[in-house]
C-alpha cells in the first residue's frame, strides 16, 4: 500500500468498491508533534511523534437490492410470451461457455426479504429514490416503457422509487453517451460472436457512460480471456468475471430474446448465433 495521502484514499475506496460498495468516501489526516525538554538550561530530550488516522464511509446494497426486487420470470413471460432468457450479465448465453444453468447457479434472483436486507444494511430501511431514462420505442415484442413499467412495479414493492423518464432515441443516446443518466434500459449486441466485444465495451466504453471505474482485477480477467486460446481456460475466465459481475451489480440482465426463424422443411439444425443476425452453416444438414 502506498505511503502518499493522495494514493492512499485512491486505494482504499477502491477496495471498497472491489469488495461490492455502491459508494466509499475516503478522508486521511496526518499529524506531526515536536517536543523538545530543556533542564537546567541544558537539552534533556527531543520527542518527534507523528501519526495518520484514516476514515472510511461505505455505502453499500442499494444497487443489489434493485436487482433482487426485479420479478424477471414475469418479464419475460407476461411481455414476451416466454420468448428469452437470461445469462448471469454481461455476456450472452451461447458465449465462451455462458448458460442458463450459470444464471441459475450465480446470476440474479427474485428475492424480496434479501432486497429489503440490503436496504436496511445500506441504511435506506424504506427504499430510496432514483430515475431511469430509456429510449420510447419497441423492443422485440414488446416495448421500452412497458419493461420500465414492470421493473418499477416490482421496485416498488421494497419502498423504492424509480421515476421514469421516457425520450426519443437521439435525446437518449444522447444521455447515456453523455453519461449523464444514474439508469437506463438499453439493448447491447455485438457484430460478431467474440466474447471480448462484449466484455471488453462492458469495462470500457459502456462502464464510462454509466460512471462506473471497474477493478483492476476486473480488466485483467477481460484482457486474459481475450488473449486466451485454450477453450477449457478461456471459460473458466469468463466465468470468473460473470461471477464478479454479478456482484457488482452495475448492470442487470433483464433478458435474452429468442428469435425464430422460419426454414425449409428440407434442412435442419438451423440455429442463430447469440448475437442473433448470423447463423452457423456448419451445423445446417438436409432434413432427410
Amino acid at each position: 500500500m502506498s505511503n502518499s495521502p493522495s494514493e492512499l484514499l485512491h486505494e482504499v475506496v477502491q477496495a471498497a468498491l472491489k469488495a461490492g460498495a455502491d459508494a466509499a468516501e475516503a478522508v486521511v489526516a496526518e499529524r506531526q508533534a515536536l517536543s523538545v525538554g530543556v533542564r537546567m538550561g541544558a537539552l534533556e530530550e527531543v520527542e518527534r511523534e507523528e501519526s495518520r488516522d484514516l476514515g472510511l464511509r461505505v455505502f453499500v446494497g442499494r444497487r443489489q437490492a434493485v436487482v433482487s426486487a426485479i420479478d424477471y420470470d414475469g418479464l419475460i413471460k407476461g411481455l414476451v410470451g416466454g420468448f428469452a432468457e437470461r445469462s448471469p450479465n454481461f455476456l450472452p448465453n451461447g458465449i465462451a461457455g455462458t448458460s442458463a444453468e450459470q444464471t441459475k447457479e450465480f446470476g440474479a434472483k427474485e428475492d424480496l426479504a434479501k432486497a429489503k436486507a440490503l436496504l436496511a444494511a445500506a441504511g435506506v430501511p424504506n427504499g430510496f429514490e432514483f430515475e431511469l431514462i430509456y429510449p420510447n420505442a419497441a423492443y422485440f415484442s414488446t416495448s421500452y416503457q412497458l419493461m420500465a413499467q414492470k421493473i418499477q412495479s416490482d421496485v416498488a414493492r421494497v419502498g423504492i422509487k424509480m421515476n421514469l423518464k421516457p425520450m426519443d432515441n437521439v435525446n437518449w443516446r444522447a444521455q447515456f453517451n453523455g453519461a449523464k443518466s444514474q439508469a437506463t434500459i438499453a439493448p447491447w449486441n455485438s457484430p460478431s460472436p467474440n466474447p471480448y466485444l462484449w466484455t471488453g465495451a462492458s469495462v470500457q466504453r459502456v462502464a464510462v457512460r454509466m460512471g462506473w471505474k471497474p477493478s483492476q482485477e476486473l480488466l485483467d480477467l477481460v484482457s486474459a480471456g481475450a488473449a486466451e486460446n485454450d477453450v477449457a481456460k478461456q471459460k473458466a475466465i469468463y466465468e470468473k468475471y460473470q461471477r464478479i459481475m454479478v456482484d457488482n451489480a452495475n448492470y442487470i440482465t433483464l433478458m435474452q430474446p429468442i428469435y425464430r426463424v422460419a426454414v425449409h422443411k428440407n434442412i435442419k439444425d438451423v440455429k442463430l448465433t447469440p448475437n442473433v443476425w448470423k447463423m452457423e452453416l456448419a451445423q445446417i444438414k438436409p432434413a432427410s
